[in-house]
């Protein structure tokens, strides 16, 4: 009975994990380019912010 418990919500959480990640995909694949701008701004924009510092 215990064994089975344990078993049922590590399934459960890899489903869960495994969703969220597939939700996720897309967007990045839609705007890669936005993205990656985003990034690189946000990086750049900290940077400059500890050159002045």
């Amino acid at each position: 009975m215990i064994l089975s418990y344990s078993f049922s919500i590590t399934k459960r959480k890899k489903k869960k994990a495994s969703n969220n990640f597939q939700k996720k995909k897309p967007k990045y694949k839609k705007n890669k380019k936005k993205y990656l701008n985003n990034l690189i701004s946000k990086r750049w924009m900290h940077y400059e912010e500890k050159k002045c510092i």
